[in-house]
């Protein structure tokens, strides 16, 4: 875990088929074959041009011949052949060779034949149709993407965050945790906590592993989760979970500047900027302060005046005026 994964890396075998990742903000929701089109072509076509793979002369988003040479020679590069588009591609392709050789001689005989201008015609409308399922039989012989081989991520290097499986082991439904982007910092604000902060106010971060020190500012607050939690190091971007209002709220922070990656979930102590002064203010802590009987507030102090001589003061009880 916290291993770093870049583009064009792979990530995981599973029954000797590789998954990679690959620059995209689309997810991988189906396979990519010739014939298919749309954002998520333009988006395989752009990530296999920064591999140094282009897509020769097909048009963005089409999957055409060039997407498919490209991504086979992409697969050569990560050392796997990659997944024929129809498992009988190849006999297809025989097969279509042989269409191909008997429509060329069948072309030659009537042309030597001195065949009439209809049959001359008919002969090499035969060998153009024999050419386009040869063409055909080739690009289902050919590459083809399965969803299930990629995973398309915005930011690198991203980073592992857990893997659950060792070699040899049965893949279970989840295999692998990756994130990516830069950290931010995660925590719960009580309800009346909640009721004090809100998006764009300043706070200092503490990393108490190992006492590094970032400033930031609060993103978001989310409503309450009805559990608490420390606050941790997380991928920004990561929703916030919903619940009952009178819960432990979601708060998320992010930091000025850049928070290792080594600091992922390690915990961190934020605090929040409610308000400021240009002048001296009186700071008490909360311990000190309490509720009278007639329901005012007060706030207990030693009364230097009353302590004896080497001795400690008396509590004093002093209202809070508003």
């Amino acid at each position: 875990m916290g291993d770093k994964a870049g583009a064009g890396r792979v990530l995981i075998e599973i029954s000797g088929r590789p998954v990679f990742a690959l620059p995209g903000g689309l997810p991988a929701y189906r396979d990519l074959k010739p014939g298919a089109r749309g954002a998520d072509v333009t988006q395989l076509q752009k990530a296999l041009a920064k591999q140094g793979f282009g897509s020769g002369t097909d048009g963005a988003g089409d999957f055409g011949a060039g997407t498919q040479s490209a991504l086979s020679a992409f697969y050569r590069s990560i050392g796997y052949d990659a997944r024929p588009v129809a498992d009988d591609g190849e006999s297809q392709v025989e097969a279509a060779e042989t269409g191909v050789t008997d429509a060329e001689r069948a072309l030659h005989d009537v042309r030597a034949g001195k065949g009439g201008a209809t049959a001359v015609a008919r002969a090499e409308e035969d060998l153009a149709l024999a050419e386009e399922h040869l063409a055909d039989a080739r690009l289902q012989a050919g590459a083809m993407l399965p969803a299930s081989e990629v995973v398309f991520l915005e930011r690198f290097p991203a980073r592992v965050e857990t893997v659950t499986a060792g070699v040899g082991d049965r893949a279970p439904g989840s295999v692998m945790t990756l994130s990516s982007g830069d950290l931010g910092v995660r925590g719960s604000l009580t309800p009346s906590q909640r009721k004090m902060i809100s998006p764009g106010q300043k706070v200092s971060i503490l990393a108490e592993a190992t006492g590094d020190e970032f400033s930031g500012t609060t993103v978001s607050v989310g409503e309450g989760t009805g559990e608490q939690a420390g606050a941790q190091g997380t991928p920004e971007g990561e929703g916030t979970g919903g619940g009952t209002a009178d819960g432990f709220a979601v708060l998320d922070v992010k930091a000025d500047e850049r928070i290792d990656a080594s600091l992922v979930g390690q915990e961190f102590r934020v605090t929040v900027e409610i308000k400021s002064s240009d002048e001296k203010v009186l700071v008490v802590p909360f311990s000190a302060v309490s509720a009278a009987d007639d329901g005012s507030t007060v706030v207990t102090v030693l009364a230097a005046e009353s302590r004896p001589a080497g001795g400690r003061g008396g509590p004093l009880r002093v209202p809070v005026s508003a």
